[in-house]
């Protein structure tokens, strides 16, 4: 729009895209000693992020080789193998815990204006399975960096989570790899300082 609306030269715009601060001071592996690997939801609005259909298609493939645990304000009931954390806020203890123990996050949402949680998933190094929704593909770096459903159904949802779980090299290595570009991308004291470095060179003009 700046190029194409108001004719502004290309050379002139900079673009930082949103940022996020994490308290990884003392940050932990993802995963852990744990009897079953650990699917991760989190989203306040658990039916527009997708949540149902994650359920469902946990309830009818994975309950046996994996634990749900579900972060959100909704009223979900627990369940054999569904584990629900409600009034976790970011960084809370809790919430360091609920990612530094994921072995997979599983995003299917309805419906993004960006999905900063995305970002969030890259820093911890958590494997990601999400919707197209929002800025995912970006994010993700067009599925490079995670599994990016087009339209998420419970086929391609079951088919995603078993070749996770089926395969967690490979899923560590992508996770690895979305920690570097969350470093270079998206982490809020490098774009802080990217900023700095702009508004610089403008005054200095």
């Amino acid at each position: 729009s700046l190029r194409n609306d108001y004719s502004i030269a290309a050379d002139r715009i900079s673009v930082l895209p949103p940022s996020v601060e994490l308290p990884l001071s003392n940050p932990q592996p993802a995963g852990g000693s744990k009897a079953k690997p650990q699917i991760l939801f989190l989203g306040g609005d658990f039916v527009r992020k997708g949540g149902p259909l994650l359920l469902e298609v946990f309830r009818a493939h994975f309950r046996d080789r994996a634990e749900l645990h579900l972060v959100t304000q909704t009223e979900v009931d627990a369940e054999p193998g569904v584990i629900v954390h409600r009034g976790v806020q970011a960084g809370s203890p809790e919430w360091l815990r609920r990612w530094r123990e994921a072995d997979l996050f599983v995003f299917p949402s309805r419906l993004e204006t960006f999905g900063i949680v995305l970002l969030e998933a890259l820093a911890f190094g958590v494997p990601i399975i999400t919707s197209a929704a929002g800025a995912a593909r970006s994010i993700l770096e067009q599925g490079k960096l995670g599994t990016v459903l087009e339209s998420p159904d419970a086929n391609s949802l079951r088919a995603a989570i078993a070749e996770t779980l089926d395969s967690p090299a490979s899923a560590k290595q992508r996770a690895e790899m979305g920690q570097g570009s969350f470093r270079e991308r998206f982490e809020l004291q490098r774009n802080t300082e990217r900023l700095a470095e702009l508004l610089r060179r403008t005054v200095a003009r």
